[in-house]
């Protein structure tokens, strides 16, 4: 606590009446003025000295909840006050919190009280000379002994100086209403804190600002019981306690050392802010009932944290020889308070109990966890707990599978969607979503939102165009759906840096108001662009001609414009500013209405591979990472992007950190395929390049392909444009915007010291202003360190080296993250709860170590994550960290491969695209034979059978495969290798292979030798033997000529898994009929009806299908990739039997579920409308097939290119139908001779293609009454080549 007496403060001189009461007759003084003259006596007299009268005044002052402990603990004098310990007064009956703040209260009139005399001090051990800072930091725990009561004594003949003397008063008379206010509860602490914030020195003044923050959010209706709580108090009053500290001392520590005080308490009020938003109030109650949700370590870390920043300020004061400021150190040494965790023993209960569920459904359940938490939980009624735990609980008690509302940060949209739109889909039509939204947000009991808010909600959206504009503002990427995500990205449950809770109605207001007007969205697409640094200094004449040359509008002369036209290369050196002047130029760009379209931002920091720079266009753009994808997907995705409302508009695409990507040959390559195809073939795209070192020559569009210039060069280049330093006028206000404290003459030097570098100049500057440099540390560098060939990297190592070995760790273990990572990755990697990585990282961003690239992701620069990286392998902690983050992603790929296999299989696609980068770090260090640490047997273990299926649907099979491939050698050279464990260990292994090789012959082969091996261990009925005997029939089946073969593995299957369902339920205690379905089993079954289906066996292979059909739909949904397969296997049977007019509408519901789930172009999609095609052709219906097979034909073009052989697959599908079904063979022969020639130039003429085409040519011709020469068409169309 701070400076002061216990007695409460008295109203300033200024709020006083004119009269002095002491000068009043005392009849006509009020009740209230003559206690306030008896209370500021006990101020003149010494503790020791109190009669049983003043003791009872003293009581008098006190909160009315410890006045009631006055008469148990009178009669008693100054001397029995003076010797009170907690366990004294709790022997006597009263409460551990009463005691401790009867015990603090005391203190505080000791050190408020003048020196007692020497004799009475020696005497009675008294205090009297102490100053107030003594009991500033022992907030609820005093001194247990005699011994330790001395230690609080200074001596009493030591008078301080007469400096000190000067300041005493001052000091005191500002301090005395805030240690007052402390005792007093939050809501006046927090005023008075807001009042002295002002006055102290930065950084002082900005702990100040977060502390008065932390106040608030514990001051809310539903947090304030628990804010005066123990536990609670723990969090609140050390910190007043730590400011008090800085205030009494500012004049005494040297600027430095005040400094590092001032950012270790920011960096401690970050975490605590950190703690309360994840654990504080009604929507944190299930976070922090959650067994599994960090809480308890969080807080036992917020603990070590304040002793920290304690021992540090001690550590600080202790240089000082000033008697006060020793007795401040003897008085804190060792005070550490103990906390009543009332919410361990509500979690006792909800793990007892079986989870969030299962005491949600029990209202007696709650009311007893509730009970439990004591003041440790927020102010809720029985009913709205339990809608919360069953909101955040559901879904958890079966196999660990998370519910669809798990997805939404936002509770009242939580139960929402919960309650009325679905338990278990992760998406509904807009169609549903406007029959309940809002009209029924605040239907459903506790939890559901204010009638007032429904109703304003109600009137937002009341008109078709505010629906059309929520619409635009919402849907990311599935036309004609709402989901979790799209919601959870539009509605956070906090904005702005300081993370304000954010109202539902307000979110929607700007979802209404226009296309466009939500910040993360431009009028026709996504905005990914980063928010600007506080106290960024622009580049204005820089920013200004990036603008004019990108913001020119795309017309019809932009096709006669050199390659390139309307794209820059922003080239410069580490840290030179280039992503930030990027992020400048796009918001320029957005305010000034030139991106219609959108902004992305792929940031390809660590992405070494062709694969990697695939998937980061692909998240930036929405779209799921796919494991053989088109080679021009993102290409397209562009370009449609461009196109919005029939008209071309911009789209700017930022691609940062390129010089990773420039680093291997193939993400080389396919880096400057997609730049070269963007910029000639979507003049609305507008490319920014953030690049350390120079792209060079783009391969020009090919003959044939969109772009092509006839006789044009076969390179170009895109503009260039190097980013120099900042001007010194601009140096110096960025280093003002951070150290404050700085003058211009100082800030000057510092700039010069750092070359003009943004980077250097802010590292450096935070530096400053934590005291960890001083301003002739970084001068005297300028000619060593700064001075090398790269002043930025040596800058950043010189302020990296002058971090506290605590922040350097930290670093260093967060460098293991290659690029932008999530608050979960962050604290994977620490080893610590989401809600403590949360804290940490807020901490670290407020000394500019860390930076926010979107609201959900945090980053290192690559300098200083180089640094931090080098210094954790010199320190040997690399290890440890990888296996966290290991142990992660084999967490997350466990639990999201099992979720594929449910309705809520979105759920893990959309998370996994979001966390590829780490995931594929994960699977690299597992896949390294440096990894020998593991335990092959315990990382198996994590795998699941529907691992390899899901590691297909997100684009890793190749990872995967190559960590299989290490383990299995592992096995292969361990000497325990025949022991059960590592044989089913090896059998797994080989069906993840198995389940991932194209090679039918080797997939085979691994499949058998996994069933091989369980069958002997396991027995044959085993699920386990079951799926690797359905791999081993899928590798058979992908070879020609074996469907038979094929199809008796596929029947032993699925009899297998019809009497393990039955065993199940029989186990369970069903009825006959009410089998325990498994979604494994569907796999035999589709299998089964391909294999018959393919041997004519038309009505066996229908059975097979439609049971595959029903599983699948029951248990995986009607959106389900698998559900589409099976359906699209069932039209193919009925087509192949001749039932047209039954296949049609089968296949129209193939193509409906794939343009919902993948969108209108997908490579999937365009399968599908060419199924459609075919079939409504054999129906002879072949105007209405023309158009589908020119839509197929124009996806794959985009998608794949011209002459790709699913492009001209499509080609020749559609010269069929227009030339033999509809009889238009003069058009449909330029289409055969394009695919033709393609042919030939590809396979050469003799290829089976090729001659199945060259015949269909001729066919063609000769239909026109023409004669057809087969060798002079050849010749014709390879003439030149």
């Amino acid at each position: 606590m701070g400076c002061g007496s216990s007695i409460p403060a008295q109203p300033s001189a200024a709020s006083q009446p004119a009269t002095n009461p002491q000068n009043a007759p005392k009849a006509a003084q009020p009740a209230a003025a003559r206690a306030s003259l008896a209370v500021n006596a006990l101020e003149e007299k010494p503790v020791a000295t109190w009669t049983q009268e003043d003791v009872s005044v003293w009581f008098a002052s006190l909160p009315p909840e410890l006045q009631k402990h006055k008469a148990p603990l009178l009669p008693a004098d100054g001397k029995g006050v003076r010797k009170w310990t907690e366990e004294e007064l709790v022997a006597k009956g009263i409460s551990n919190d009463d005691a401790a703040r009867l015990v603090a209260f005391r203190n505080l009139a000791v050190s408020r009280a003048p020196t007692a005399p020497a004799a009475a001090g020696a005497a009675d051990g008294a205090q009297g000379g102490t100053n107030s800072a003594l009991v500033s930091l022992p907030v609820l725990k005093a001194p247990a002994t005699a011994a330790a009561s001395s230690a609080l004594a200074a001596p009493a003949a030591a008078a301080p100086p007469a400096a000190q003397q000067k300041r005493q008063p001052e000091t005191q008379a500002d301090n005395k209403t805030l240690t007052m206010r402390v005792l007093q509860g939050i809501d006046p602490t927090r005023i008075e804190v807001a009042a002295l914030g002002p006055k102290l020195p930065f950084p002082g003044n900005v702990a100040a600002q977060l502390l008065v923050r932390l106040l608030e959010r514990l001051s809310a209706p539903d947090t304030a019981a628990a804010a005066a709580g123990v536990k609670a108090r723990l969090l609140w009053e050390r910190p007043v306690a730590l400011l008090d500290v800085l205030a009494l001392c500012t004049q005494e520590l040297p600027p430095p050392a005040y400094k590092r005080i001032a950012v270790d308490l920011c960096e401690l009020l970050e975490d605590l802010l950190a703690y309360v938003d994840a654990y504080a109030g009604a929507a944190g109650l299930p976070a922090l009932l959650d067994p599994a949700g960090g809480e308890a370590a969080h807080f036992a870390g917020l603990l070590d944290a304040l002793e920290g920043a304690r021992k540090a300020a001690m550590a600080a004061l202790s240089v000082d020889s000033d008697v006060r400021l020793q007795g401040l150190q003897d008085a804190v040494e060792g005070a550490r308070p103990d906390a009543m965790d009332g919410a361990a023993a509500a979690r006792e209960l909800v793990m007892r109990a079986g989870g969030l569920a299962a005491v949600a459904s029990d209202p007696g359940l709650v009311e007893a966890v509730l009970g439990a938490l004591g003041d440790c939980g927020p102010t809720v009624d029985v009913g709205e707990a339990a809608a919360l735990l069953a909101c955040r609980g559901a879904g958890f008690a079966t196999a660990g599978r998370p519910a669809p509302q798990s997805a939404l940060r936002r509770h009242d949209l939580a139960l929402f969607w919960a309650r009325h739109c679905s338990a278990t889909e992760t998406q509904v039509p807009w169609r549903a979503w406007w029959e309940v939204f809002p009209a029924r947000l605040g239907e459903g009991g506790p939890g559901a939102l204010p009638a007032a808010d429904v109703a304003a909600i109600a009137e937002l959206v009341g008109s078709d165009s505010a629906r059309t504009n929520f619409r635009i503002n919402v849907e990311e990427r599935n036309k004609g759906t709402v989901s979790v995500y799209e919601l959870d990205e539009a509605f956070p449950p906090a904005v702005g840096e300081a993370g304000e809770p954010a109202s539902l109605v307000e979110l929607v207001r700007a979802a209404v108001e226009g296309p466009g007007s939500v910040k993360r969205r431009t009028m026709g697409g996504r905005c990914l662009l980063p928010a600007l640094p506080a106290g960024y200094v622009g580049r204005e004449e820089e920013a200004a001609a990036l603008v004019a040359a990108l913001g020119a509008e795309p017309d019809a002369a932009a096709a006669a414009s050199p390659p390139g036209s309307g794209c820059v290369v922003l080239l410069g050196g580490g840290g030179a500013g280039k992503s930030t002047l990027a992020a400048d130029v796009g918001w320029r760009l957005k305010a000034a209405g030139k991106l219609i379209g959108g902004a992305l931002w792929v940031d390809l920091r660590g992405a070494g591979s062709a694969g990697e720079v695939d998937a980061r266009f692909a998240a930036a753009l929405g779209m799921e990472t796919e494991m053989y994808g088109p080679p021009l997907r993102v290409v397209d995705a562009i370009r449609l992007a461009t196109s919005y409302g029939g008209h071309a508009v911009c789209v700017l695409v930022v691609v940062d950190h390129a010089e990773d990507a420039l680093a291997a040959p193939d993400s080389a390559d396919a880096l400057r395929t997609i730049l070269s195809k963007v910029a000639l073939t979507a003049p609305g795209a507008r490319l920014l390049v953030c690049s350390r070192v120079a792209l060079g020559p783009l391969p020009a569009a090919a003959a044939g392909e969109a772009g092509h210039v006839a006789k044009g060069p076969p390179e170009f280049e895109l503009p260039e444009r190097d980013v120099e330093p900042l001007a010194p006028a601009d140096c110096v206000r960025l280093v003002r915007g951070v150290a404050a404290h700085l003058g211009e003459g100082e800030a000057a030097r510092v700039a010069e010291a750092c070359r003009g570098v943004p980077l250097a100049l802010l590292v450096v500057a935070h530096a400053l202003t934590a005291g960890r440099l001083t301003l002739e540390d970084v001068i005297k560098a300028s000619s060593k360190e700064l001075s090398a060939a790269d002043p930025t990297a040596a800058a950043v190592v010189l302020a990296f080296s002058a971090l506290k070995p605590a922040t350097q760790a930290l670093l260093g273990q967060l460098a293991l993250l290659r690029t932008a990572f999530s608050d979960a990755a962050a604290a994977a990697v620490l080893g610590v709860p989401p809600s403590r990585a949360r804290g940490v990282l807020a901490g670290l961003a407020r000394q500019g170590l860390v930076w926010r690239p979107s609201s959900r992701t945090w980053a290192l620069h690559s300098l200083l994550r180089a640094a931090a990286g080098a210094a954790a392998a010199a320190g040997g902690q690399q290890t440890a960290t990888e296996a966290r983050l290991v142990v992660r992603v084999l967490t997350q790929l466990y639990e999201w491969s099992e979720g594929y296999n449910t309705k809520c299989w979105r759920l893990g696609l959309v998370a996994a695209r979001e966390e590829y980068p780490h995931l594929t770090l994960g699977l690299e260090v597992l896949a390294s034979p440096s990894s020998a640490a593991w335990s092959v047997p315990q990382v198996v273990g994590a795998f699941s059978a529907p691992l390899p299926h899901f590691a297909r649907a997100v684009g890793l099979p190749a990872r995967l495969g190559a960590v299989c491939e290490n383990l299995l050698k592992k096995i292969d050279a361990s000497p325990t290798k025949a022991t059960p464990e590592h044989q089913l260990a090896e059998a797994k292994l080989h069906f993840i292979t198995a389940r991932l090789k194209r090679d039918p012959k080797a997939a085979e082969a691994d499949a058998r030798a996994s069933h091989e091996a369980r069958v002997r261990l396991l027995g044959a009925d085993h699920p386990a033997s079951v799926s690797s005997l359905e791999a081993a029939a899928e590798a058979v089946y992908r070879q020609p000529g074996r469907a038979a073969e094929a199809e008796a593995l596929f029947k032993q299957a699925h009899d297998l898994r019809q009497k393990l369902a039955a065993a199940r339920s029989a186990a369970a205690g069903r009825a006959e009929g009410e089998e325990d379905e498994d979604p494994q089993a569907a796999i035999s079954a589709a299998g089964l009806g391909d294999c018959l289906r393919l041997r004519g066996q038309w009505e066996e292979a229908e059975a097979a299908y439609n049971d595959a059909i029903g599983l699948r739909r029951r248990l995986l949904g009607d959106y389900h990739p698998d559900t589409a397969n099976a359906l699209a296997g069932l039209a193919d049977n009925v087509k192949g039997e001749g039932r047209f007019s039954q296949a049609e509408p089968l296949y129209r519901q193939v193509l409906a579920l794939r343009q919902q789930v993948l969108g209108t172009d997908h490579a999937e999609t365009a399968t599908a409308t060419l199924a459609l095609a075919a079939c409504v052709n054999a129906a002879g219906r072949g105007a209405v097939a023309e158009p589908l097979y020119r839509s197929a034909l124009d996806i794959r073009q985009r998608l794949y290119g011209e002459v790709h052989d699913l492009t001209l697959e499509a080609l020749v599908a559609l010269a069929a139908c227009v030339g033999s079904s509809l009889g238009r063979n003069a058009e449909a022969e330029p289409l055969y001779r394009r695919a033709l020639k393609a042919s030939l130039l590809r396979q050469g003429r003799d290829a089976a293609q090729t001659q199945e085409w060259l015949k269909a040519l001729g066919t063609c011709v000769r239909a026109q009454g023409m004669t057809f020469d087969a060798e002079g068409t050849i010749e014709e169309l390879t003439a030149g080549k």
